[in-house]
């Protein structure tokens, strides 16, 4: 059996080889003394290979990833990440995540003008002016 490279999958040839090696490779086929560990791997390694080259999206997965499930990156982020954060509602989360990072900065910013660069707040500062001021004029009366 030859596989071309040209995007098909699930051929008549491709049945039939795999008909021929489950029948081979099958684990009740298996002579007793065979380590029916290595018997079932094998047969569920030959399921697999049968399975991508059957199903088109896993053989197009096994053509751009090298892997029939896809990109392993993207699964172990899928399963890293909560529900929510996954699909559709990921724009809505990151909508929000935007808005609430805008809204924190400009808060942040506010507070910072409030301030002179020793630290003391400009409020202060002109009420100490005021206050001095205030005293000097009672002074010169």
């Amino acid at each position: 059996m030859r596989l071309d490279n040209n995007g098909e999958c699930c051929t008549p040839e491709v049945k039939k080889a795999y008909r021929k090696l489950a029948l081979k490779w099958h684990p009740d086929k298996a002579p007793d003394t065979a380590d029916m560990d290595k018997v079932r791997a094998r047969f569920e390694n030959l399921v697999k290979a049968y399975e991508t080259l059957s199903n088109q999206e896993k053989f197009d997965n096994w053509v751009k990833y090298g892997n029939p499930e896809g990109s392993l990156a993207t699964k172990a982020l899928e399963i890293a990440l909560p529900d929510i954060l996954s699909g559709e509602k990921m724009i809505l989360f990151v909508f929000i995540t935007i808005i609430v990072m805008i809204l924190g900065i400009l808060t942040w910013m506010r507070g910072k003008s409030m301030y002179l660069d020793n630290g003391i707040k400009i409020q202060s500062k002109e009420a100490i002016k005021n206050f001095i001021f205030a005293i000097l004029a009672d002074n010169d009366k």
